[in-house]
């Protein structure tokens, strides 16, 4: 992503989707913190909606970051307080590019943000 990071969710209930969300962080963003980024966007949409969910990433250090104690990362650290208050939200962890509806869609959202214009 040449320096750049692509960062998105979307939601879905029985594959139809619900909501999208993209962004395009600066430069200094990489993709470990994109993905916390959109995990946490997502978050904070389930919280607005007050719904059960379990939200899926395609990566497994990811909800294990969030899940640390250790974890020295701000927005890690705002997830498991959010996460705490909110226990009808849960993160678990799916095989990439193995053709799950969003994985794909929000993979393809966040090219899709890595192609915009920083603002």
């Amino acid at each position: 992503m040449e320096g750049n990071a692509g960062s998105a969710f979307v939601a879905l209930q029985n594959n139809t989707q619900l909501h999208e969300w993209m962004d395009k962080l600066q430069l200094e963003n990489r993709v470990f913190q994109a993905e916390l980024l959109a995990i946490h966007e997502a978050v904070i949409w389930v919280i607005q909606q007050n719904v059960v969910c379990n939200i899926w990433s395609d990566s497994m250090s990811r909800p294990l970051a969030i899940k640390s104690l250790k974890s020295t990362n701000k927005t890690a650290k705002i997830l498991q307080c959010l996460l705490t208050q909110h226990p009808n939200i849960t993160t678990n962890c799916i095989k990439a590019h193995n053709g799950h509806l969003g994985n794909k869609t929000a993979d393809r959202l966040a090219k899709r943000a890595d192609r915009r214009n920083c603002i």
